[in-house]
């Protein structure tokens, strides 16, 4: 947790790729991630200027908080029912596959797609 905290603000293209290759193999275990991540992407084309401003920073710093908070997931149990929420946007698309807990009948978490 303590080296995702101290990542520090890319300065290029290939600095944020950097970073992104990291987020995107962790991506499962953040809610949302496409659409948080929907501005760093952009900044990584060679069609526009790499110029870090105040959205993207905020996108970098919303992926870095979201990292150390990341929820708790749930072994899936294939002897019950799965639980499917879907979430579209201009920006991304998420989901959550989830199912009750045997002893409080909430929903927990088993992964996230984005």
């Amino acid at each position: 947790i303590h080296a995702v905290e101290e990542w520090p603000e890319p300065e290029n293209r290939k600095q944020l790729q950097r970073f992104l290759g990291f987020a995107n193999f962790y991506r499962k275990f953040i809610r949302g991630f496409s659409t948080i991540a929907a501005t760093l992407h952009r900044l990584t084309s060679t069609c526009q200027p790499f110029t870090w401003n105040s959205e993207v920073e905020q996108a970098f710093l919303e992926l870095k908080t979201q990292f150390t908070f990341a929820p708790v997931l749930t072994l899936p149990d294939p002897c019950r029912q799965f639980v499917v929420e879907v979430d579209a946007s201009d920006k991304g698309v998420g989901d959550v596959l989830s199912q009750r807990g045997a002893t409080d009948n909430r929903l927990h978490p088993c992964t996230f797609f984005s």
